[in-house]
């Protein structure tokens, strides 16, 4: 895949800088470009995650995206890291117009360099552009969407994300949250609801309690929703927006579910 995604930035902005330049890749062309950087699977490759930061967090700063990218490599995911939104302080409606456009450009790169295993992972401010994109196009160029404590900056509000959102994506997701975000653990519950919406959940092994000294994530519900979409919904209790001291729990939510969806297809 380096060989055919070796479009290398010979002039990056001064918010790429700071990335180390072999990492950085160039796609789309004119004005307008996208800056990502990528990471390449160390083992048999199983396919490309494409990542979407929170908003104001570059790239190459993202302890979120650090700990996937790095953490994944081995399992044999490549991980695509896109700068957004693209320069300045945009308003929220530019930031997710430079979203839906960065997320176009990059899948359509992938598509023509016949990557045929592609999910996107959005975290915070990235998983509402995620799902404002995957809600609004229909495209076959992604087989999965996670969500990472998405949900919009404090004092934000935008018509084009509510949970309800959700509703109409029919990508298989994981949403993933941890319980010290207020913000997403607050909108978890209308976030289940519209996901599942018109399918039958399976639930078993709602009413069980968790063991003493189990492991640190829970469902809502156990067991995924099959029908319209597949849809799982973790808690992490404890974890903020960044999953600060608990990258090794993220990793392994993430990673158990793109194993499942690799072995679907």
């Amino acid at each position: 895949m380096a060989a055919a995604m070796s479009a290398h930035c010979a002039q990056t902005p001064e918010w790429v800088a700071a990335a180390d330049p072999a990492t950085v890749l160039r796609l789309g062309s004119g004005s307008a470009p996208v800056f990502a950087l990528q990471r390449e699977a160390s083992t048999r490759p199983r396919g490309t995650l494409v990542i979407l930061p929170d908003w104001g967090v570059p790239a190459s700063a993202s302890p979120v995206a650090r700990t996937l990218a790095e953490g994944l490599a081995g399992q044999g995911w490549t991980t695509l890291t896109l700068f957004w939104p693209a320069a300045g302080t945009p308003t929220l409606e530019s930031a997710l117009n430079q979203a839906r456009e960065a997320l176009e450009t990059t899948l359509a790169h992938l598509t023509g360099q016949g990557v045929n295993k592609v999910l996107v992972l959005g975290h915070g401010a990235g998983g509402v552009a995620a799902a404002d994109y995957f809600a609004t196009v229909a495209t076959t160029r992604a087989q999965g969407l996670i969500l990472v404590n998405a949900s919009l900056p404090a004092g934000r509000v935008s018509s084009r994300y509510t949970p309800a959102t959700l509703a109409r994506i029919t990508l298989p997701m994981l949403d993933i949250f941890g319980a010290a975000d207020r913000r997403t653990a607050a909108e978890a519950g209308a976030r289940a609801a519209a996901a599942r919406q018109d399918a039958e959940a399976d639930t078993r092994g709602t009413n069980m309690p968790q063991a003493a000294g189990a492991d640190a994530s829970t469902h809502i519900p156990p067991g995924e929703t099959q029908g319209r979409t597949a849809y799982r919904q973790v808690r992490v209790p404890g974890a903020d927006r960044d999953f600060t001291g608990l990258g090794a729990v993220l990793l392994k939510r993430v990673r158990g579910w793109l194993a499942k969806q690799t072995r679907r297809r």
